[in-house]
């Protein structure tokens, strides 16, 4: 060997007085122990695929593939795409490696696995050259458990020094990074923080700071699974795939040994796992609230016996007790018409939640719409992590269903908590939403109130409150499926044929606003576009209620379903000065709602 370990503050160096005797106690271990492997991203047939890897590069979403063998560029950055230099510095190819070694045993895999991550070391600490993400909360969490599983796994530890002090090495450096609080992430990504500081205390169970060590990893899982889930059992970031997402990583890493005294894993899983089902639309798709793809709800491993109802339509697992439900922790309203045949035909949910960064998109009060078993009305879903004009697209208000005041702000390290929501259901059937969200926009601050009865119609009424005198430019935008296609329209009223031959029918029911139609347009902004898979964006029709008011205002946005196109007739919007408001239409029928006007004064 040409150098000496670096062992770190936390080696009791009176142990060990050379790299060798740490690394021949290491090897004596592995007799008696073995760190079971934790998939982050299960690969079935791994060994088949990394062929084509090593020859081609690594594959990463909207970028070139990377190369995958030493030495490696750890501090290369691609402009734009901070998504591609995590996934190379949180060792994914080095996690392909090591599958495609489990599953045919070939050593070619698990050395070049075992070379990288002495590269990484390398580049990083030995040359100390520049990496920005060098630290990155869940790179080091990732590349912990993969530097034990490596050492624990090499049983050629001793045949090849160098390496083996790197990978030594390596694994101390990250031990020291998680056992200081400061590196310890506020969001999901210290499950993996976790994760990698107990495996490296269980690769190095002989030395008398793993224990230590291992009481920390248990501190900071409990810590994170009240952070992620509360006291209701439903995510905190803002985002129902990564409610599932989330869930799927901590079922597994509870799985490890030195994690079964965990007292809150079990609790948290078996609550969330039931609220899981109130995130689907009828479709089996997840609402794309937040952050989220339309995932279908098969994804999900080890389904849960609500979730289990949902796909089999009823046939197999538990019916779920309640179909309309507010979780007023996390910031949720939703309203199913029934979980008959799995997921019914009829779905709202309604989100108004801020809790941190972590996956939140400037969509408090927007919501997402199903009938007859198809959806109507969604959001504009995740797109990509890529800093470009679709994600700031999809982060913004114009991309959700929402009202958007000129000059408003949104700062997502500015969270809230959760709005105020309150859910009533009528004797004729007819369900409401009545939210809102702390603090203002500007002077402006906006109540919604959604009424819904399944089948007929879907009332949107947003109650702005204006302080200051000034004027603002209000829109109210409402964003369709796909599988929606325009039919017409008249003065202020759109009508759209639904995929089974149904029709919705638009309208602005206080006739005092302008409106325009949106299909994939580019200029002068985008607008009329979600993203039905990662790093895509698709076309999807769109409409704008435009208002500029200098004084309180509403807008009142009917959607009307029907076996054919309606004429929307006779519609009114009255303001009386006991603080309620009465709306009304007449097609088939006449129709008649009232509303208490959320705030003090009277709305002209």
């Amino acid at each position: 060997m040409n150098r000496n370990i670096a062992f770190g503050a936390n080696l009791n160096k009176s142990f060990f007085h050379s790299v060798y005797e740490l690394l021949f106690a290491l090897h004596r271990n592995q007799k008696h122990q073995k760190i079971p492997y934790y998939y982050h991203n299960r690969r079935a047939n791994a060994a088949e695929g990394i062929k084509s890897i090593i020859d081609f590069g690594f594959p990463v979403a909207n970028a070139e593939p990377f190369a995958i063998a030493p030495p490696i560029e750890w501090g290369a950055e691609l402009p734009n795409n901070r998504e591609w230099q995590v996934i190379r510095n949180a060792f994914f190819s080095v996690d392909y490696l090591l599958q495609a070694y489990l599953d045919k045993g070939d050593l070619i895999y698990f050395d070049l696995a075992a070379d990288t991550a002495a590269d990484w070391v390398t580049y990083n600490l030995v040359e100390e050259r520049y990496n920005k993400i060098k630290w990155s909360d869940i790179c080091c969490g990732l590349r912990a458990f993969y530097f034990a599983f490596i050492i624990n796994n090499d049983s050629r530890l001793l045949d090849n020094l160098e390496r083996g002090a790197l990978l030594v090495e390596g694994a101390f450096a990250h031990a020291n990074q998680l056992l200081n609080p400061k590196n310890i992430a506020k969001s999901n990504h210290a499950i993996f923080q976790a994760l990698g500081l107990a495996t490296l205390a269980e690769l190095f169970n002989f030395l008398p700071q793993s224990v230590e060590w291992e009481r920390v990893a248990v501190e900071i899982l409990n810590s994170v699974i009240v952070a992620q889930y509360g006291n209701e059992g439903v995510h905190l970031e803002h985002s129902p795939y990564y409610h599932g997402w989330v869930l799927e990583r901590i079922k597994q890493v509870s799985t490890m040994p030195w994690f079964s005294s965990v007292e809150k894993i079990a609790s948290a899983i078996n609550l969330s796992e039931r609220n899981f089902v109130h995130f689907f639309h009828p479709d089996l798709s997840l609402a794309e609230i937040g952050e989220s793809s339309p995932e279908k709800v098969n994804w999900v491993r080890d389904l849960h016996d609500f979730t289990k109802w949902a796909v089999s339509k009823g046939k197999e697992g538990s019916r779920p007790q309640c179909g309309d439900i507010l979780f007023k922790e996390a910031g949720y309203a939703i309203v199913r018409d029934t979980f008959d045949n799995g997921l019914g035909s009829s779905y709202l949910i309604l989100t108004a939640g801020h809790h941190s960064p972590s996956h939140k998109q400037n969509d408090c009060l927007s919501f997402e719409w199903s009938d007859f078993g198809q959806k109507i009305m969604v959001d504009a879903g995740k797109y990509a992590y890529d800093f470009d004009e679709k994600r700031d697209y999809v982060m913004s208000r114009r991309a959700h269903n929402v009202v958007e005041i000129e000059g408003e702000i949104f700062d997502p390290k500015m969270p809230y908590g959760a709005g105020k929501l309150q859910l009533s259901i009528g004797e004729d059937g007819e369900k409401r939403i009545s939210a809102s969200i702390p603090g203002k926009s500007n002077n402006v601050q906006v109540y919604r109130e959604l009424v819904i009865k399944h089948g007929e119609y879907l009332v949107c009424i947003d109650f702005i409150c204006v302080d200051d005198g000034n004027r603002y430019v209000c829109n109210q935008w409402f964003h369709f499926h796909p599988s929606l296609q325009l039919l017409g329209v008249k003065e202020d009223s759109y009508s759209f044929k639904l995929p089974n031959n149904g029709v919705l029918t638009a309208s602005a029911l206080n006739k005092t606003y302008s409106h325009k139609f949106y299909l994939g347009d580019e200029s002068p902004n985008l607008q009329g576009w979600i993203s039905p898979s990662y790093g895509v964006l698709s076309p999807a029709p769109c409409i704008g209620f435009n208002q500029t008011i200098n004084k309180n205002f509403c807008f009142v946005s009917l959607f009307r379903l029907s076996e054919s196109p309606l004429i929307i007739e006779d519609q009114f919007v009255r303001f009386s000065d006991t603080g309620v408001i009465q709306l009304g239409w007449r097609d088939l029928m006449r129709f008649s709602i009232e509303v208490k006007v959320p705030f003090g004064e009277t709305l002209d």
